[in-house]
Order: structure tokens, then sequence, then C-alpha cells
């Protein structure tokens, strides 16, 4: 068995991918359910998923 840079850069990619699929039905399950001022207190949201238009329009950025 021997070190592959070539591997370890796809699962890292791919790593991230999952971890932006989990945060994106999480959102999707869960961010109509809070109140206010929890959703405030997740900040790290918008600016992990602000690519996703859905998101970003849900905590009140610009559409398209």
């Amino acid at each position: 068995m021997s070190f592959n840079e070539d591997r370890l850069k796809i699962y890292f990619d791919r790593a991230d991918e999952v971890s932006d699929i989990l945060l994106f039905v999480l959102c999707c399950r869960y961010l109509k359910t809070f109140a206010e001022p929890i959703l405030e207190t997740l900040e790290f949201i918008p600016e992990e998923m602000n690519h996703l238009e859905y998101v970003r329009v849900y905590f009140g950025g610009p559409e398209g």
C-alpha cells in the first residue's frame, strides 16, 4: 500500500460534496421550523450555502 495524492484529493472533494448535500437537506427539512432568534444564530449556513439559491433567498439574500 502506498500514498496516492490524487486519491486523497478525490476523497476530500467527495467529502466536501457530501457535507454540502447533508447541510442542504437539513436546511430543507428544518429551516422553516426555527424561530427568528434561532435563525440569527445559524449565520454559518448562509456563508456555507450561499451558492444555493433556496438557502440564500431564505436568509434574505438576492434571487438569481
